[in-house]
């Protein structure tokens, strides 16, 4: 008589299938942490974007992360607010203030900002207020901005944006700020490194004043994830990615395999006989199947995406490689736009490959799969 062996069944360990399971265990994860960290309306309402919602994210950054692979040092996006500077407020007569508000900041990174802004939000009597803006530099000149600009409670002045500004400097504002000199080609111009100060001169009735004063200089790098060319945080996508890919992925393999259970018991109850080996067989065929299954749903999910055909307003992987795509990301050496998705697309379907072809070999009789 033969005796059973004692020794652990070496398929469990198989290098395949550990890959395979780390691989979807990795997806899950970031499935769950997508649920905790952001709620679905929350999601939506991110991706969905709109006036005010990544106002303050700079376009087109790379991920933080990717500093550390270059020589330079990217400047990431700074935010300068009132609790940064400082705000002075003096009585002129006539229940009129001269307010000025300083807001500081150090600029010491290897390449110029991609833009400049400055959001203004206060609380004014009148319709509108008169502002005037000066761009103190290192080297002890100042620029002027703005004389006189009428602005209302809620503004948004983007520097970047000012053509006479531009035309006075000969070249983008967001460059010719921060260079040693502008009179000279854009190329050729050198960074200024150094303590700036953009100062801002208001009067104000006595009952008005600056709720926030915000100088965003936005930088070459945002975030883990980067951002796309809405100011989006693609790790919002990247992260609800992976629970659209596993919800979607699970509901079109649950239905199928449902369906052939039923099949196969109402075959097997006509046929008794094989019913001795139904339980193993069935395993061997279903579990490999619907991994394998899985693997193609999330595949041909994240394709639609890509082409173009699913929900916009819904963050998922291939909705982030379509958007990529429809703008020229690598035309422009946006790699991290494509990459980022990708490879989680490819490290789900390779998990979920895995793990079906190691569940298929596992639950083979001993004698079909010795050597």
């Amino acid at each position: 008589m033969e005796e059973r062996s004692t020794r652990p069944d070496r398929r469990w360990s198989h290098p395949l299938f550990v890959v395979g399971v780390v691989l979807v265990a990795i997806v899950v994860g970031i499935a769950m942490y997508a649920v905790i960290a952001i709620p679905r309306s929350e999601a939506v309402r991110l991706w969905r974007g709109g006036p005010g919602v990544w106002e303050e994210n700079a376009r087109l950054a790379a991920p933080v992360w990717f500093d550390w692979f270059t020589r330079e040092s990217l400047p990431p996006t700074t935010v300068i607010g009132l609790d940064e500077g400082t705000i002075t407020r003096e009585a002129v007569g006539d229940g009129v203030d001269r307010v000025e508000v300083v807001l500081p900041f150090s600029y010491n990174y290897d390449r110029f900002p991609s833009e400049l802004s400055l959001l203004i939000e206060a609380s004014l009597d009148g319709e509108y207020a008169h502002i005037s803006l000066y761009w103190l530099r290192p080297d002890g000149k100042t620029i002027t901005l703005q004389d006189d600009r009428h602005i209302r409670e809620s503004h948004s002045y983007r520097i970047t944006q000012d053509m006479e500004l531009r035309s006075e400097l000969g070249v983008a504002p967001h460059v010719g700020l921060f260079a040693e000199e502008w009179d000279i080609p854009s190329d050729d111009m050198e960074l200024l490194r150094g303590d700036y100060r953009l100062v801002m001169e208001a009067e104000l009735a006595e009952a008005e004043e600056f709720l926030e004063t915000d100088l965003v200089v936005y930088g070459r790098v945002e975030g883990w994830a980067g951002t796309d060319h809405q100011r989006r945080d693609l790790g919002v996508a990247l992260l609800w990615g992976a629970l659209v890919a596993l919800s979607f992925g699970t509901i079109g393999p649950a239905a199928i395999i449902t369906g052939l259970v039923a099949i196969v018991l109402g075959v097997r109850k006509a046929r008794r006989r094989h019913a001795a080996r139904s339980p193993r067989s069935m395993r061997a065929v279903l579990l490999p199947l619907f991994f394998l299954l899985f693997c193609a749903f999330v595949l041909a999910t994240s394709a639609r995406d890509a082409a173009g055909l699913g929900d916009p307003l819904i963050p998922t992987w291939g909705s982030v490689i379509h958007d990529a795509r429809m703008n020229g990301a690598l035309s422009m050496g946006l790699h991290y736009w494509v990459v980022q998705p990708a490879v989680l697309i490819v490290m789900t379907g390779l998990g979920l490959a895995l793990v079906g072809w190691s569940f298929g070999r596992i639950f083979k009789p001993k004698a079909e799969t010795a050597e």
